[in-house]
């Protein structure tokens, strides 16, 4: 997917791109005061990714930047595939398991519930870090869309 963002700073051969969010974000009305925001210290959705940037876009250039259709699904797949099936298989087990115990089933299906997703987060936590510096998993800035240095000149000079 294709987003356009700001480059905070450049580092080496990466920069530091705020976005706005895409998708249902970007059109809610809700936006500074969701859920999604809860954990944050900022008061807006606002986002930053580190990106490759290979074209040597500078601090304040407005940029495209693109995740491959391929590895956003895989990633998608992954944030929202482990924790899901730990969650439910854990509860799954709970329940299985308390067939010959004097828990009741519904309780053990919850304890399942919240020991399968935490098994899920971890497993993603440590996927995450074995994923994280592969360059195919890092968004690459595609082009510059307006220039910060092409707005502080002065015409005819």
């Amino acid at each position: 997917m294709i987003c356009v963002g700001v480059i905070i700073e450049v580092a080496d051969k990466t920069a530091r791109v705020a976005v706005s969010p895409q998708g249902p974000c970007g059109h809610c009305g809700e936006q500074n005061r969701c859920g999604l925001n809860l954990f944050s210290s900022r008061d807006t959705c606002d986002l930053s990714v580190t990106a490759i940037n290979t074209i040597q876009a500078k601090p304040g250039d407005l940029v495209e930047i693109d995740l491959t259709a391929r590895e956003e699904l895989y990633v998608s797949a992954l944030v929202w595939g482990l924790p899901l099936t730990g969650l439910v298989a854990g509860a799954a087990l709970g329940a299985w398991l308390s067939a010959g115990s004097s828990i009741s089933e519904n309780i053990a299906a919850l304890i399942g519930c919240v020991l399968g997703l935490s098994i899920g987060w971890a497993a993603l936590k440590l996927i995450n870090r074995s994923i994280e510096s592969k360059s195919k998993f890092v968004p690459q800035v595609l082009r510059v869309i307006k220039s910060k240095a092409s707005e502080n000149s002065l015409p005819g000079s």
